[in-house]
């Protein structure tokens, strides 16, 4: 059996006296399709953050594609391309500079980083306004902005 996508074994989180995840096990295998549905305060926005190793494992394991998300947060970041809901760009910096500081984020080496940030505005159609700051872009092109973002260290 191939080392599944994400395993998760007895994950709970907890924000003080609340318990956002209450003993999660979950194993997701590659190329298979998650959804996470649930109302408002049932755990989904916290356990995207445990599997993109953003907020910390409290208890239990996480694992993606077999690198344990408390140990191998770089390695993981490396391989994930992640879209928050929430707006993630820098208004005040320009479309090329945001891209290169999610490349810088994703720890993408030097002697890449200009290309890499490049190809990523291609594949989004931003690189003829590269250079312009964020906040005059329309909103569909600022979520365009947001998965090149995403996928400068092409996950």
């Amino acid at each position: 059996m191939s080392t599944p996508a994400i395993d998760c074994e007895h994950v709970t989180h907890r924000y003080g006296d609340f318990t956002a995840i209450d003993d999660l096990s979950l194993t997701v295998g590659v190329g298979e399709t998650m959804g996470l549905l649930g109302p408002n305060g049932a755990g989904k926005t916290t356990l995207v953050r445990l599997l993109t190793t953003l907020t910390p494992v409290q208890h239990g394991q996480v694992g993606i594609f077999g690198l344990d998300a408390g140990r191998r947060t770089m390695d993981i970041r490396q391989n994930l391309g992640y879209v928050p809901q929430q707006l993630s760009i820098e208004s005040a910096l320009t479309g090329r500079q945001n891209v290169d500081l999610f490349a810088r984020l994703y720890d993408v080496p030097r002697r890449e980083r200009r290309a890499r940030v490049d190809d990523a505005l291609e594949a989004m159609q931003l690189l003829d306004v590269a250079d312009r700051l964020a906040k005059t872009y329309s909103g569909g092109m600022v979520r365009r902005l947001e998965l090149a973002q995403a996928l400068v260290n092409r996950p």
